[in-house]
């Protein structure tokens, strides 16, 4: 069956070809779980759209093809093989190999896609994606850039725009947020990293922000940004909440109170058309002055959409209190009783756009929870966003564009029709559910092609099949040991 990878994959011309009993070769086959994204990729046409717009710096044709490194670094995150070393393994299936055009497996040391093959039983050696990435670090740096900026751009202007092209989705909200990345505290090796503490303990790492545009289902991450781990969020977003393109008049981005900034809020609304929804902090005058109106208005507060027990009242004409605001905010104040303490307590929402109902204010917000589990995922075991096996900046920004590209790959996978099926299921799950059912397939071969198909429907349909073709097909079975 070796010969099966250098076949074309055309599963309508091989069913045909089976039904007159014409096939050269049938046997198991197995289908990874990578298989199923990558291929999706690929047939998209995302993989070659990543490749294209990549800030490739080697010189000429290269001898590994850009969309060859991105196929094994994605295989390889939905694999657990992270490393760059290990990336090179990632690539090993049959099918992958066919839709990337590769018309080898490496089974043995000395083979490989390079002319001079590789000493080791991979594609190729991971010193190809580690010289790679030396290359646009020392590029960044010549130009006073964060080594790997080049990649944060790469993201922003062409990776988030190729999920939602292939999506075929222009998102309306948008969650931006921060989370930490953090490295072992006594290696000071972690390039440009930083320290901070956090319940008096100190820390070491970085800071990630994403900005998380919503699909019908789940969302893509379509925008990046870096900082040290000691970065305020607000420093560390400025830049991408003004220039990404993932933002268009009419949008709406929901901000955490950590985000709070009255020059950002007016610049999205008065040069962006950009609308906001943020929770108000506790000590800011707008919220203490929208709880004092709202208790003055008793007769107007409504029920919690959600929470019983609850009240919500919609507060408007205040935001002149807050210093530097250059635009209206309506003000959602909730109501409620401390369970502990039995003291009455308020909450704020405030938003720009003032087309909204105080109910309207809580349900939009109420989104802006869900990039909690969304960072509790790409932490987990299952996408290890920060288990990095390198100290330089530049690899370790390498592997967070790849996980979250492949993540990104999951989330668009799971909006359309064949991919309905993991909607709403983590990787892990996938994972731990096809270990307790795995599915089962052939592989059926031509001359020429060949084509992979579950087990059950295609026994059904030779079951069907004339005597004599039946007959050929049973000259053509994997003989069983007697």
């Amino acid at each position: 069956m070796d010969g099966l990878i250098y076949l074309s994959h055309r599963p309508d011309e091989v069913l045909d070809a089976l039904r007159r009993g014409e096939i050269t070769a049938i046997d198991t086959a197995v289908e990874e779980l990578p298989d199923l994204f990558l291929l999706y990729a690929i047939d998209s046409g995302l993989l070659d759209g990543l490749a294209d717009s990549f800030p490739d710096p080697r010189y000429q044709q290269p001898e590994i093809a850009m969309r060859i490194l991105l196929a094994a670094g994605m295989v390889g995150h939905f694999a657990g093989l992270y490393a760059l070393s290990q990336s090179p393994y990632a690539l090993h299936s049959p099918g992958l190999l066919t839709a990337l055009g590769v018309q080898v497996v490496v089974k043995q040391p000395g083979n490989g896609l390079s002319r001079r093959g590789t000493k080791e039983a991979g594609a190729f050696h991971g010193d190809v994606v580690r010289k790679l990435l030396d290359r646009i670090a020392d590029k960044d740096e010549k130009a006073s850039r964060l080594p790997g900026q080049s990649l944060i751009d790469w993201y922003n202007a062409n990776v988030g725009a190729q999920f939602c092209r292939i999506a075929d989705a222009e998102p309306m909200i948008h969650i931006l947020d921060c989370t930490d990345l953090v490295v072992n505290l006594e290696n000071d090796h972690y390039e440009r990293s930083g320290i901070t503490k956090k319940d008096g303990k100190p820390e070491r790492g970085y800071k990630l922000a994403t900005l998380r545009s919503l699909l019908d289902s789940g969302a893509v991450i379509t925008g990046i940004a870096w900082g040290a781990i000691q970065d305020h969020d607000l420093v560390v977003t400025h830049d991408l909440v003004r220039t990404t393109e993932h933002l268009h008049a009419g949008d709406m981005l929901l901000e955490d109170r950590g985000f709070i900034d009255a020059a950002t809020i007016t610049h999205l609304k008065l040069e962006r058309g950009v609308d906001v929804c943020t929770g108000l902090k506790s000590d800011m005058v707008l919220m203490r002055a929208a709880a004092v109106a709202a208790e003055a208005r008793p007769g107007d507060w409504q029920p919690h959409p959600t929470r019983p027990g609850q009240k919500i009242q919609l507060v408007t004409g205040l935001s002149g209190v807050w210093e530097g605001l250059g635009v209206p905010m309506n003000v959602c104040v909730v109501r409620y009783v401390d369970k502990k303490t039995g003291e009455l307590r308020h909450l704020s929402f405030a938003t720009t756009d003032l087309t909204l109902t105080a109910k309207q204010v809580i349900e939009t917000y109420q989104v802006r929870p869900e990039i909690e589990e969304d960072y509790r995922q790409l932490k987990s075991s299952s996408w290890q966003i920060d288990g990095f096996f390198a100290t330089r900046l530049i690899q370790i920004i390498w592997h967070v564009c790849l996980t979250l590209s492949a993540y990104n790959l999951f989330q668009v996978y799971a909006n359309t029709e064949k991919g309905r099926r993991i909607a709403n299921k983590t990787k892990q799950r996938l994972q731990r559910e096809r270990r307790q059912n795995p599915v089962t397939y052939l592989m059926v071969c031509t001359q020429t092609a060949y084509g992979v198909y579950e087990t059950g429907p295609l026994l059904y349909e030779m079951l069907g099949l004339p005597d004599e073709v039946r007959e050929k097909i049973r000259r053509v079975l994997p003989r069983q040991p007697s």
